[in-house]
């Protein structure tokens, strides 16, 4: 193994970090993250009725990224960027 002096860089996290915040402010410009449940469905957020019986199955995906209101968000993202940053530079990309 090559030893390098340079920290290797989480791309991956910064990218996913990046598309949180993203959506999060899509979503807002839609109506209120905090108190507009049916918008938040409308838009992906985890609903067990549409995923059991509405076979909506991309939910488990999409709200992966979806953040119910600003302290939601940052909390999340301060999480996200210390963990995710430690594991992409042990596991990889």
């Amino acid at each position: 193994m090559e030893y390098s002096n340079h920290k290797k860089r989480a791309y991956v996290n910064g990218a996913i970090i990046a598309a949180n915040v993203l959506y999060f402010f899509f979503l807002e410009l839609q109506g209120s993250t905090e108190n507009d449940m049916g918008m938040m469905v409308h838009y992906g957020a985890m609903y067990a009725p549409a995923v059991v019986k509405g076979r909506e199955y991309y939910r488990l995906f999409t709200a992966v990224f979806m953040h119910f209101g600003f302290s939601h968000l940052l909390n999340n993202m301060i999480i996200l960027f210390v963990l995710g940053d430690n594991m992409e530079r042990a596991l990889g990309k």
